[in-house]
């Protein structure tokens, strides 16, 4: 849920709904849980320049 509290760091927000993230889980962990399903979907995306870092799978091995 999002919050209007300031708190230290930057926050950002999809168009998408939001996702929750247990607190006992590292981010990293979360991100890739998935991974062999999604290895070759973009997982960040610059809002700037639109550059992605889609293909992951080909980076891993």
């Amino acid at each position: 849920m999002r919050s209007n509290s300031l708190h230290a760091g930057a926050h950002f927000w999809s168009k998408l709904p939001d996702i929750n993230i247990p607190d006992h889980l590292p981010i990293h962990d979360h991100c890739f849980e998935k991974f062999p399903s999604v290895a070759d979907r973009p997982c960040l995306i610059h809002g700037e320049t639109g550059l992605s870092g889609a293909g992951l799978r080909s980076f891993s091995k």
